[in-house]
């Protein structure tokens, strides 16, 4: 009976395990479609030269090992200051949905509470133009989901 009783264990926690990496990788697949999405919309925005233009303070991926929510959250603070200057030149159109997808991401990533940390704080990376920074959220997300 024993013998019987570890190898059931064995299996639910198998199955338990296999689950858990599955949700995983859901978050950080629908993050990353949330990502496009938002660089779909500023893209097509009447404002994208301007859009383009602004400098964001973007993690390095090699940086998400050790402190991932941490680099998580500088990209949506960074993606919020995206949404503030939307607003503030007046493409109110853009800014919901944007603030949907943030929300989301921001969910997702299971950032919302974060305890401080020893990791660097957002304005100690390098500042980048959007497109780099909107890849160098990409690969931090097709690095977290392969973890």
């Amino acid at each position: 009976m024993y013998h019987w009783t570890v190898s059931i264990i064995g299996i639910i926690l198998i199955f338990s395990y296999a689950g858990w990496c599955n949700r995983i990788h859901r978050r950080w697949r629908a993050i990353g479609e949330d990502l496009k999405r938002v660089y779909e919309i500023l893209q097509k925005s009447k404002y994208w030269d301007y859009h383009k233009g602004l400098k964001l303070y973007t993690a390095s991926a090699s940086r998400a090992d050790t402190c991932r929510k941490s680099v998580l959250r500088c990209y949506v603070q960074e993606l919020k200051t995206v949404v503030e200057e939307i607003t503030l030149i007046g493409d109110k159109d853009e800014v919901e949905e944007i603030n949907q997808k943030v929300g989301n991401i921001e969910t997702n990533g299971d950032i919302i509470f974060l305890e401080k940390d020893s990791c660097k704080t957002c304005e100690e990376y390098e500042e980048k133009d959007l497109e780099e920074f909107i890849k160098g959220f990409e690969t931090l997300t097709q690095k977290l989901k392969s973890l």
